[in-house]
């Protein structure tokens, strides 16, 4: 118990002491173990994130591969071996779904942090054993989210029950607030727009947040079923338009001064026709 466990190594907790010392549990044990290198190839592929993917039986052991940013130990270990993976949300959620479901917002309970997580059920003989799962930290999409490379302007995601779960806001209307629904707690333009966002609809709203003027372009994210919401500001907005209305505005006088050196030219070549007539007759 005391050796530590590192990052992309798979290790097992139980549910309880009973189930760490039963023998009859060992073969089933070692026979699901064999999953644990297929686990840490799909876990090693989001490296360097926090992520974890696991899988949790419902004989009460739990086998898991944590990716950690600095590739040091687990953090998922808290000195003990126990863990009751069959309580969990998202151990819940997708059991009764019966599918691949993502789970409500919930706290990780080493770190305290708020996750995600991908799970779907799998079966024996005998029908439901398990539910494997991908669990990832909420940070880990703000990291992504706000990264200029992939997005220079303020960002956020919203659930389906309206709640901001990953924002680029700190303070003010848009901040991180799970449990709070912005379509009642916020009004005016940003309230009907995240009514549009909920209701899983697409579009471009000029909104206003902490009193700064926006535009709001929003798309579901259909894999998940909650919406992403990109706000540009309206100065830039103009600015780009003003841009691109300079860019029109040249072409036009160009082709102008290329029709008008057509018309130029057919107009000589007309005269010179029309001269070559006249002498002749």
């Amino acid at each position: 118990l005391n050796d530590k466990i590192w990052s992309g190594q798979a290790y097992i907790l139980y549910s309880n002491e009973d189930i760490a010392q039963d023998q009859s549990m060992r073969r089933e044990i070692g026979i699901a173990s064999a999953i644990q290198d297929e686990m840490v190839d799909v876990a090693l592929t989001y490296k360097p994130h926090r992520v974890s993917v696991y899988a949790a039986s419902k004989n009460g052991y739990f086998i898991t591969v944590d990716i950690m940013p600095d590739d040091g130990p687990s953090d998922e270990m808290d000195g003990t071996h126990i863990f009751e993976a069959r309580e969990r949300t998202w151990y819940l959620a997708a059991k009764q779904a019966g599918r691949l479901v993502f789970s409500e917002v919930y706290t990780d309970y080493v770190t305290g942090k708020p996750c995600i997580t991908c799970g779907a059920p799998y079966y024996d003989a005998d029908g439901f054993a398990g539910v494997l799962g991908f669990g990832m930290y909420l940070d880990v999409w703000h990291d992504v989210l706000m990264n200029p490379d992939v997005n220079p302007y303020p960002c956020f995601v919203l659930t389906d029950k309206g709640e901001v779960v990953v924002s680029s806001h700190e303070d003010g209307d848009l901040t991180v607030s799970t449990g709070n629904d912005i379509r009642k707690a916020l009004s005016g333009s940003m309230a009907k727009a995240a009514a549009e966002m909920v209701d899983k609809k697409s579009g471009v709203r000029y909104v206003e947040v902490n009193g700064t003027p926006y535009y709001l372009a929003f798309a579901p994210m259909k894999t998940i079923g909650w919406s992403l919401g990109i706000l540009t500001p309206v100065d830039v907005v103009h600015s780009q338009a003003d841009g691109i209305r300079e860019m029109f505005l040249s072409m036009l006088r160009e082709f102008q001064t290329e029709v008008d050196a057509s018309y130029r030219h057919f107009n000589l070549m007309l005269a010179a026709a029309l001269l070559v007539v006249l002498v002749f007759l």
